[in-house]
């Protein structure tokens, strides 16, 4: 009976231990890497305008919308994201949320901003120039065709595209 005690006691005692060594060799769960978004459109156009930098919009339901969630959490809150983010765009959330309440401007401008911009679903992502031109627009978000080192991509391809031109003036 003793012999089984200390056999057991002895093997309790080796889990316990390796438990405690893979408890602890695992690394600590990061937080996300967010990037600074802005919500105020004019602001944002200002500073697009003032940098020189093309404008993203991320029309979302970041509360409710799963496509928009994994978008975030995927590519957005990544430190590769945000890391080309600081250096390359002015960033813009356009939220419409179901469980938290924005200020009457922000939501008044965000209607305003579905409107202009035809939002059909969410998430929509705009790339727009520094003078608010579209260069590119993406419906959706499929985690199994949207990589980040792609979506990057998409939109350094977009960028390096020629800025829409208007028409020449009739003389």
């Amino acid at each position: 009976m003793k012999k089984t005690l200390l056999v057991v006691s002895a093997l309790v005692c080796v889990v316990a231990v390796a438990l405690a060594a893979t408890w602890l060799a695992e690394p600590p769960l990061a937080l996300p890497v967010t990037a600074h978004w802005l919500s105020d459109f004019s602001a944002a156009s200002a500073q697009a305008k003032a940098e020189n930098k093309p404008m993203l919009l991320d029309f979302t339901g970041s509360d409710w919308c799963p496509g928009c969630i994994m978008l975030t959490r995927d590519i957005f809150d990544t430190p590769q994201f945000k890391d080309y983010a600081d250096k390359n765009l002015v960033l813009v959330t356009v939220d419409f949320p179901v469980h938290k309440e924005l200020p009457p401007a922000i939501t008044d401008q965000n209607a305003a901003l579905q409107q202009k911009f035809a939002i059909e679903g969410y998430p929509t992502v705009i790339l727009l120039d520094s003078q608010g031109n579209v260069l590119s627009k993406m419906l959706g978000y499929n985690p199994a065709t949207v990589s980040l080192p792609g979506f990057i991509d998409q939109l350094k391809q977009a960028i390096a595209k020629p800025a829409p031109q208007s028409p020449p003036a009739a003389g």
